[in-house]
């Protein structure tokens, strides 16, 4: 029940009584029909009597609740896979950074996981406990027919269950490494079709594809051996089938010719016994797909508890303060020893070597850098945190697979005015010419120069105290850059600017300029 989301449970258990009402009418039918045809043997005016009218209502009734167990049943599955999505989705968005592999890994869940193990597991549960209830129910009728013939049917059913379980560890083992493997392929796809025209240019192509086809061809591995599983499942079950099928009919004839046995019984038998058949070779099949699904289950259900999200603060930001900060990765410092005084209203320029920690040093202060970090980052004199008035603009922007307007807005209500005027100061109705706003955008749709834009528009949209500005113009021509930059610099917020095309014009506009060398700043130089 665990990997049963809880708001699904009530129609699990609705589902499982219909099954079990279900199963126990598949029963019902054979013992109801074996007494008809033993009444009217021995009296033929019973062909009309009770027994054909409760023989009738058994199987009316078996229709119906075979009806509705498929259609409950297939509900549970899409329940289920909607919950396990919603969940999934829930934990992608709720996260402000993903480790490697964390998306591939989600998107494999999202697409194609969440609907096995609704399946295989939650719906597979129902089925599990339906077969085990006919299984149970078969064997009360057939023991209520004949003692030894029962005995034979029953134990030839038991070692149809049990063979899979020899098949258990390696089936896990193998779904676990095609998981793996998937993921794998995954994170690949992702970032080779993420740089195709580099890897175009460089003729690469050909040489990555091998890499990908390498990895498809360990999912293959992974598939046939699961093939192999099945397949001697599948013989080994055939073959006790056939050997029971013989087992009844020799038996079932000797009893007879004994008077152990009627034909009404035997009749009886032989429709339980094939309906006996279905739910342990279906059962057998399902232990087995439900210990293969269990990793993934246990994924799904353990891996996207979503974290309760830090909730930004809204508090105006009035200073922020380094006092020897320092950040650093898993193998190398980032920022050593920084202290900085930032005051609200005034603008800074930071400047320095590429690899130096500018980026790092914006991306600290926006409360998105990751590493290790010591000293203090003081934002209003406490300990930083996230605050909704600090916004960052970097030089690779993210735009998302919506309309222009929410890309700007992002989430907030679409102010016409601010809109129009945000488009023009931007120079952006070319592209709402060719888009439109609400057709949704793409990174192959837009130029290097329109993300930036929109990144920025949406920055200023936001109504920021702090603007953290790295590279923002640098797909830009540079009378726009100029422009832009300049209008920038005329806000009342605090502005922490990296450029590396500077315009030496716009220089005085700035209050102080910051050198950064090897993730320490070398000098502070006050330009007004």
């Amino acid at each position: 029940m665990k990997v049963i989301p809880r708001h699904v449970r009530p129609w699990y258990l609705i589902t499982l009584i219909a099954m079990i009402g279900w199963g126990l009418l598949t029963v019902l039918v054979p013992l109801t029909s074996g007494t008809f045809i033993n009444r009217v043997l021995a009296d033929h005016s019973q062909l009309l009597g009770p027994a054909l009218w409760l023989f009738l209502a058994a199987s009316g009734a078996e229709i119906v609740f075979s009806t509705l167990g498929t259609f409950l049943g297939q509900d549970l599955v899409r329940r289920s896979q909607n919950a396990f999505r919603q969940r999934i989705l829930r934990w992608l968005m709720g996260a402000a950074r993903y480790s490697d592999g964390a998306v591939a890994a989600a998107t494999t869940d999202l697409n194609v996981n969440s609907h096995e193990v609704a399946d295989s597991y939650v719906k597979g549960e129902v089925d599990i406990v339906n077969c085990m209830i006919l299984i149970a129910a078969s064997a009360a009728g057939l023991l209520s027919i004949n003692l030894l013939l029962s005995a034979v049917i029953l134990a030839v059913s038991v070692l149809i269950v049990l063979f899979p379980k020899v098949l258990e560890k390696p089936s896990q083992a193998n779904r676990a490494e095609k998981a793996a493997a998937q993921d794998q392929l995954n994170r690949r796809v992702t970032s080779f079709t993420a740089g195709i025209e580099t890897l175009a240019s460089f003729g690469a192509g050909r040489y990555f594809l091998r890499r990908l086809e390498a990895d498809n061809r360990a999912i293959v591995k992974t598939e046939g051996r699961a093939n192999g599983y099945i397949t001697l499942t599948y013989a080994v079950n055939a073959f006790l089938q056939v050997a029971k099928t013989f087992a009844i009919i020799g038996l079932g004839a000797f009893l007879i010719t004994r008077g152990q046995l009627s034909v009404g019984g035997m009749l009886a038998a032989i429709q339980i016994a094939a309906n006996l058949g279905a739910p342990m070779e279906v059962l057998s099949w399902l232990l087995y797909t439900r210990r293969e699904i269990t990793p993934i289950a246990t994924r799904l259900t353990t891996q996207y508890q979503a974290a309760p999200s830090e909730v930004p603060a809204d508090d105006p930001v009035a200073d922020i303060r380094l006092k020897d900060f320092s950040l650093a990765s898993a193998d190398k410092p980032l920022l050593t020893g920084v202290t900085l005084d930032f005051e609200a209203g005034r603008k800074y320029l930071v400047v320095g070597p590429s690899g130096a920690g500018k980026s790092t040093l914006l991306r600290a202060i926006a409360g998105s850098g990751g590493g290790t970090a010591s000293g203090a980052l003081l934002i209003n004199g406490a300990d930083s945190r996230a605050f909704s008035r600090i916004k960052l603009v970097t030089q690779t922007p993210a735009v998302f697979n919506v309309g222009l307007a929410d890309n700007l807005f992002m989430g907030q209500p679409v102010d016409a005015e601010r809109l129009d005027a945000t488009l023009s100061l931007l120079e952006l109705q070319p592209l709402v010419a060719r888009l439109g706003l609400d057709a949704p955008l793409s990174d192959s749709a837009l130029s290097g120069g329109e993300k930036q834009r929109i990144a920025l528009g949406r920055a200023l949209l936001a109504r920021p105290d702090v603007l953290l500005l790295d590279e923002f113009n640098s797909a830009l021509d540079h009378d726009l850059g100029r422009r832009l930059e300049a209008y920038v610099l005329r806000q009342p917020f605090m502005v922490i600017s990296i450029l590396h095309h500077l315009d030496e014009t716009l220089l005085p506009e700035y209050d102080a300029l910051i050198r950064v060398t090897d993730g320490r700043v070398t000098a502070v130089e006050p330009l007004k």
